[in-house]
């Protein structure tokens, strides 16, 4: 069963990191000054079957040791994802020749980073068990650890751009599920088919982690501005009957491509290009999606309290 790195491990890959990514003349910093952490574990040969450079003759103990890990940024970690060009053998190099640079001037890694990397390691095998039950058959598997605070910054600034648009007046009221387990494999089928079904369960397995996230940022939203979180959803529910051309936001959703319409629509264009924006911006269209808030719902759902019932 995969297991995450020990701290002692973390510790190390910081040390040997010298604060920067691994991939040749990038000069990303991995833990910027106020804390936040845009460093990636990633895995030289894969945690899981079906990852990257997965190599089935190593133990668990070997996937999780320092010499299979090498600390990236955002962006190099989903550019070596392409096997044919970033080979264990070139992986392997990068990591010892970055790392033999700082042999001797060693970054001073902090025990609340390494804490925090290791609480996202566990948050990430988790969230694999889970998504391997929700899409059987499924072969995505995550092969890093991330930063959930960059996430939630991120998360930040996309809701604060959403609540600020222009609402057009719209005021609904939201009376949908909460506090349920959905079957969200059968609603995925009963909104899309064919290619839109293969696309849709792909999307939300690679943005499950950030859709988690969602999840605790708007619970967290909630507690203390309840109004700006219904604001924000009563504004994505008119958007999707827009698109739709729909009277209701509980109509068949059938296009894979409306989540990524309506994704784009609450970026600034400077960040429409940003795929780390776009990808956590999906992640809360999914996550009302999953709520039941969009949608055509399955017929058990009718009756169920909704996360926002106690907003209205």
């Amino acid at each position: 069963m995969r297991k995450p790195p020990t701290k002692e491990t973390i510790k190390r890959l910081f040390a040997l990191s010298g604060n920067r990514c691994a991939f040749p003349e990038c000069t990303e910093t991995l833990v910027k000054p106020d804390g936040t952490i845009v460093a990636e574990i990633c895995h030289i040969e894969a945690a899981n079957e079906g990852g990257e450079r997965y190599n089935s003759g190593q133990t668990d103990e070997e996937r999780r040791a320092l010499r299979n890990l090498v600390l990236l940024c955002r962006n190099h970690h989903k550019i070596t994802n392409n096997v044919d060009v970033y080979t264990v053998g070139v992986m392997q190099k990068y990591k010892r020749d970055h790392e033999a640079s700082f042999l001797g001037n060693e970054y001073a890694v902090t025990d609340e980073v390494v804490t925090q990397m290791l609480k996202n390691c566990t948050l990430i095998i988790n969230t694999d068990v889970s998504t391997q039950a929700l899409f059987q058959g499924g072969s995505h598997t995550h092969n890093y650890y991330g930063s959930e605070k960059a996430d939630l910054g991120i998360i930040d600034e996309i809701f604060n751009y959403i609540s600020t648009s222009n609402t057009n007046g719209v005021t609904i009221d939201l009376k949908n599920e909460n506090n349920r387990l959905t079957s969200l494999s059968n609603k995925l089928t009963l909104n899309f088919g064919g290619d839109h079904l293969v696309t849709m369960k792909e999307m939300m397995s690679q943005l499950w982690q950030h859709k988690e996230l969602v999840e605790s940022f708007f619970k967290k939203q909630e507690e203390y501005d309840s109004l700006r979180v219904k604001a924000l959803v009563d504004k994505i529910q008119s958007d999707f009957r827009t698109l739709k051309k729909s009277a209701t936001h509980h109509c068949e959703i059938a296009d894979a491509n409306v989540i990524h319409q309506l994704a784009l629509s609450y970026l600034p264009e400077d960040k429409k290009i940003c795929p780390d924006y776009v990808a956590v911006s999906k992640a809360i269209v999914l996550y009302l999606f999953e709520l039941c808030d969009l949608g055509k719902k399955m017929s058990d759902e009718k009756t169920k309290p909704t996360l926002f019932d106690k907003l209205c």
